[in-house]
């Protein structure tokens, strides 16, 4: 397949960079300077302690378990005593 022909710089149909110089906000930077979202993202890599390839593992808590039956008993009895 041919390739196309690459646009001029003066070509009408090609993109065009706006400045406006009347504009209230001066210290916008211009889009090619500003930072984007992939950029930022590259820099805030995140490091999880977990393997996403395993399977999750149960984990008990004997503390809690304590706790839900103290909170039981307190349930079932008749006198706050």
């Amino acid at each position: 397949m041919a390739r196309r022909k690459k646009r001029q710089a003066g070509d009408p149909n090609g993109v065009k960079d706006f400045r406006f110089e009347e504009a209230k906000r001066k210290n916008n930077p211009p889009a090619g300077l500003a930072p984007t979202y992939e950029t930022a993202r590259e820099r805030e890599t995140r490091h999880y302690a977990y393997d996403p390839h395993l399977d999750p593992a149960l984990q008990f808590d004997p503390q809690r378990a304590k706790i839900e039956a103290l909170i039981d008993r307190g349930l079932t009895a008749g006198t706050l005593e």
